[in-house]
């Protein structure tokens, strides 16, 4: 049987959110089978005048500052995304989206690096994924920088190997994941 799972890594991680959420809202949910978004670039609001000291944002944009990334790179590349009127459309940035537009998607994983800018990101997705009713678990890994799974391949090889794994199967929102990772599952 055919499988089609959608997943990316930063900016592919905000692909893959907003290309289920475009399924959803075109009436072909159904062709997609499930979501993998690592370390995803969903919020699109980096300026410091955006980010609300009590944002689900504020922390890990101010703790992990500079560790791969920074906020004035994070501020360039989401002006590779367009205008800032697009901050509140989901199909930009998956960070926004409602209730609404989550509801109904296939089973989901989020995964984030622990010491990334990103992190809380990823985190606030989640949860939004949970109170939508989709079969969500998030993998923390501990410590790892922003695009471990990826980017440090010949550094870290059992994690790209068990992201490559985990990809293979994200209906499996009860499977628990190895290397000691913290795992937030959602019961069904």
């Amino acid at each position: 049987s055919r499988r089609l799972i959608v997943a990316g890594e930063s900016g592919g991680g905000n692909l893959a959110l907003a290309t289920a959420i475009k399924l959803k809202r075109d009436g072909d949910i159904h062709l997609l089978d499930g979501i993998f978004s690592m370390c995803p670039f969903i919020s699109g609001k980096y300026e410091a005048s955006e980010v609300p000291r009590d944002s689900a944002s504020a922390s890990s944009l101010e703790m992990y500052e500079g560790v791969v990334l920074n906020r004035h790179s994070l501020i360039s590349f989401a002006l590779g995304y367009g205008s800032r009127s697009l901050r509140n459309n989901p199909l930009a940035w998956p960070g926004c989206a409602k209730t609404e537009d989550l509801s109904g998607l296939p089973p989901t994983c989020i995964r984030v690096n622990e010491f990334d800018p990103l992190a809380d990101e990823g985190l606030a997705m989640h949860r939004s994924l949970l109170q939508a009713g989709v079969a969500v678990r998030c993998n923390v890994l501990p410590g790892t920088v922003h695009g471990t799974d990826n980017f440090f391949l010949g550094m870290c090889p059992e994690i790209s190997r068990e992201t490559i794994a985990a990809i293979a199967a994200p209906s499996d929102v009860a499977k628990r994941t190895t290397l000691g990772r913290v795992t937030l599952v959602r019961a069904n």
